[in-house]
């Protein structure tokens, strides 16, 4: 706790005399970056590639996967669990994790439970081979079992659950061509018992690599959404994102992806205001006839750029993207490799809200110093936070080590008048503001201007009363 000092009586009367401050709103929550530590350590040993809330039966939890033996300081070979508190590894007939990477992780109920399904370049899943793909049920990991073998010849890079009007099945997306046995092209269906392939008028699968998959409803019904660096779905032209109705595939045309170094690597769903809407991010400079850099939305009929009011840079390449309300409104986040978001640099990530684009700001500095790669929203026994996983260091300018949180805790932005620390804005806030009023210091600096003046003592004013977790 800062030393409390006593009111002089000249600066007291101005205090008295001074406007409450309209953008201290005592209900209003801003979002911070915050970091996961373990028993004893900071975050992941490594990069994060994948994240995933999974309910093992214990309580919902937040698995991350990618080529980190340690989370927390503790050994987990790949994948980990953490429950708002610790990491733990994942622990079967004595076995900890998989053998290799893993790269994708989703939820999916066959229809004996929910479970976790990871894929990745792993052969042997605890103690058990497993080719890229299993299924972890909270203790014990199981083989894709297929018609003639089991799993994937290559690491699938994406999994999605999608009703064909069959019933719910999971979607792996990668590099692969075989699935269970059976030819599938860098795309295969799983419905619990057997893979099958997703076969088009001219052929069978995509002709390159998937990236990403999103479930998205045009108004004609829902479809699966693929994505990545093919040209052909089913041997139709497709440029880069295709969709699938369970029965054909057909083009969704529009994203200019043309080029080696053209990709789109992620797709989500979110309603900005106006219905929800398919948005596809990668490296691309066009969608919809208009220029769009690595960002567009599609609306089912048309896509539209992300542009207003001056969009992200020329370099950008998204990687991940997710919906969340940090408490300030639903919102688009961002993450990859981003050095211009509306002229501000926001290191990374970014943030779109329907309208504009802005970063997020941390204690130290604005977003990562590597690429977020996975992002998920979990509440860990408070309100729902943004995770952000990647490879990167820092997060917010505070060393985090590969993975991090953004929004938890909500901190009301009256408390950051509680210049004290004691759990409240009161007259001991008040008296640091005054006892250091027109000096340069930290001491009762409420804005981070480095000089305490009318600003400061304007905030304490309006949050006088408030108190603060």
């Amino acid at each position: 706790m800062r030393p409390v000092h006593a009111v002089t009586g000249s600066l007291s009367l101005l205090a008295v005399s001074l406007l409450v401050s309209p953008d201290a709103r005592a209900g209003d929550c801003l979002a911070e970056w915050s970091v996961l530590e373990g028993p004893s350590d900071v975050g992941l040993q490594t990069e994060a590639q994948a994240l995933a809330v999974f309910d093992d039966g214990s309580g919902p939890a937040l698995y991350v996967g990618g080529g980190f033996s340690e989370a927390g300081g503790v050994e987990v070979n790949r994948i980990a669990r953490w429950d708002g508190e610790n990491f733990s590894p994942l622990i079967a007939s004595g076995a900890v994790g998989v053998s290799s990477r893993v790269d994708a992780l989703k939820v999916f109920d066959d229809g004996s439970g929910p479970k976790l399904y990871a894929g990745g370049f792993f052969t042997v899943a605890g103690n058990v081979p497993a080719n890229r793909i299993a299924r972890w049920d909270g203790t014990a990991w199981e083989p894709l079992q297929g018609l003639v073998a089991d799993g994937l010849n290559s690491a699938p890079s994406s999994l999605e659950v999608f009703d064909d009007g069959t019933g719910p099945a999971i979607y792996a997306g990668g590099t692969f061509t075989s699935a269970g046995g059976v030819v599938a092209n860098r795309i295969a269906k799983w419905d619990g018992q057997n893979w099958s392939a997703l076969a088009g008028p001219n052929g069978n699968g995509l002709n390159d690599r998937v990236e990403s998959m999103a479930v998205f409803d045009d108004g004609s019904g829902p479809a699966l959404y693929v994505c990545g660096r093919f040209t052909e779905a089913g041997g139709i032209p497709a440029e880069g994102i295709a969709r699938w109705d369970g029965q054909a595939w057909s083009a969704v045309e529009g994203i200019s992806v043309s080029g080696f170094s053209q990709t789109i690597e992620a797709l989500t769903v979110f309603d900005d205001g106006d219905g929800p809407a398919l948005y596809a991010g990668g490296r691309f400079d066009a969608a919809g006839g208009m220029p769009a850099n690595g960002m567009a939305k599609w609306d089912g009929a048309s896509w539209s750029p992300l542009n207003a009011p001056g969009g992200l840079g020329d370099s950008t390449l998204i990687l991940t993207l997710s919906a969340f309300d940090d408490g300030s409104g639903p919102a688009l986040y961002a993450g990859g490799f981003i050095d211009d978001a509306d002229g501000v640099d926001p290191n990374g990530i970014a943030r779109w809200d329907g309208s504009q684009w802005s970063a997020l700001e941390g204690p130290l500095a604005t977003g990562m110093d590597g690429p977020p790669v996975c992002m998920a929203v979990f509440a860990d026994g408070g309100s729902e936070s943004l995770y952000v996983g990647g490879d990167f260091f820092l997060a917010g300018g505070i060393a985090s080590e590969n993975i991090a949180r953004w929004g938890a805790p909500c901190v009301p932005v009256a408390c950051f008048a509680d210049v004290t620390g004691d759990g409240s804005v009161d007259l001991a806030d008040l008296n640091l503001v005054l006892a250091n009023f027109e000096q340069f210091t930290s001491e009762g600096n409420v804005n981070g201007d480095a000089r305490v003046n009318l600003e400061d003592l304007n905030a304490v004013l309006a949050a006088f009363g408030t108190d603060c977790p």
